[in-house]
């Protein structure tokens, strides 16, 4: 367990380090690290979250910076996958938090804005649009105090508290919620008593999470006789890996899946205040093989990424919006010299 934990403290100081370094060698403040990558901070931290939260950390360059700064930037978010195993656990739950709120800034830029936009141009669209709305979720995993995020540190700061504590936590806290949904053994509430499970409902589809290792894999404890031994390392980079990390750090627990939260919201913020442009990758199919396209597994990808929603309500109001100083010197010269009778 100490050993895991200097690994992944190590892997994570590392990989911060070279972020900034990265935004160094672009021109970016030094104070615009701390945002850069925030869907994979804490994540990478949590075992094998690491391998697939890295790609995250590429993204919103100048994150803090966004708002009045003197410098533009560009980023390439590259997020996470959903996903739904036989298992899923801590890394799990992280990783689809991460793309419940991607997929709420979609919905937000794509779907809500184009009704506004119907709205204001006087277009005739059907009261009830196919928009699957995910705030129910994204409620039940960070809204405080009952928020998934918020019930797990308060269990891991109780003296004698299992994971079992957590699983009744959820059931009793979470049990009015419309996204907590049914177990995969058929216990209502959506909290299982003998596995020890609850289920949400994502917008890519119900998940069902086994608490077991939770409270071991928020806490995520670094000996501090580890972090003061590497410290005094002999390799420059090493020593000042830990050095960096504990002058980051503040009094107070706080969890893997709080850190993760709080990266995540301030990766959102800078989304929020850019210019989104979003692109969508879909796998041809499932065995990896070339020339083969799947269409009922393409389908299910765009289906899940809200791909034939944002379709379905563009198709009902214009396809292209061009204002008249962009339209004018491309088109005038089409119009008739004298008013048509």
């Amino acid at each position: 367990s100490a050993r895991d934990a200097l690994a992944k403290a190590l892997y994570a100081a590392l990989f911060d380090a070279l972020v900034r370094k990265l935004n160094g060698s672009l021109g970016a403040h030094s104070a615009s690290h701390s945002a850069d990558g925030a869907a994979a901070g804490s994540a990478k931290k949590a075992g094998s979250m690491s391998r697939r939260a890295s790609g995250a950390n590429l993204g919103a360059g100048g994150a803090n910076e966004r708002v009045g700064a003197s410098h533009a930037f560009f980023g390439v978010l590259d997020i996470f996958g959903f996903e739904n195993f036989g298992v899923n656990s801590l890394e799990q739950l992280a990783i689809n938090y991460a793309n419940e709120k991607l997929q709420g800034l979609f919905n937000a830029i794509v779907f809500k804005a184009a009704l506004d936009d119907f709205k204001r141009e006087g277009v005739d669209v059907p009261a009830e649009m196919p928009y699957t709305d995910n705030t129910e979720v994204v409620a039940a995993i960070e809204a405080r105090p009952s928020g998934l995020v918020w019930l797990l540190q308060d269990t891991c700061s109780m003296g004698k508290a299992t994971d079992a504590t957590f699983a009744d936590e959820v059931a009793e806290k979470l049990r009015g919620s419309a996204a907590l949904g049914r177990a995969k053994d058929g216990a209502k509430g959506g909290a299982a008593q003998a596995t020890r499970t609850f289920t949400l409902r994502h917008y890519a589809g119900d998940v069902t999470y086994s608490v077991a290792g939770f409270l071991l894999k928020n806490k995520d404890p670094l000996n501090e006789d580890l972090s003061v031994a590497v410290s005094a390392s002999t390799k420059p980079l090493v020593a000042a890996l830990l050095q960096h990390g504990s002058a980051a750090g503040g009094k107070g627990f706080r969890g893997v899946l709080s850190k993760f939260y709080q990266q995540l919201d301030s990766l959102v913020r800078t989304l929020s205040t850019s210019k989104v442009t979003f692109v969508r990758c879909i796998k041809p199919n499932a065995a990896m093989a070339p020339n083969n396209f799947d269409k009922a597994y393409c389908k299910e990808q765009l289906a899940a990424c809200g791909v034939l929603e944002a379709i379905t309500i563009t198709r009902a109001g214009y396809p292209e919006r061009f204002l008249c100083a962009e339209l004018a010197p491309q088109f005038g010269m089409l119009l008739h010299p004298k008013p048509l009778p």
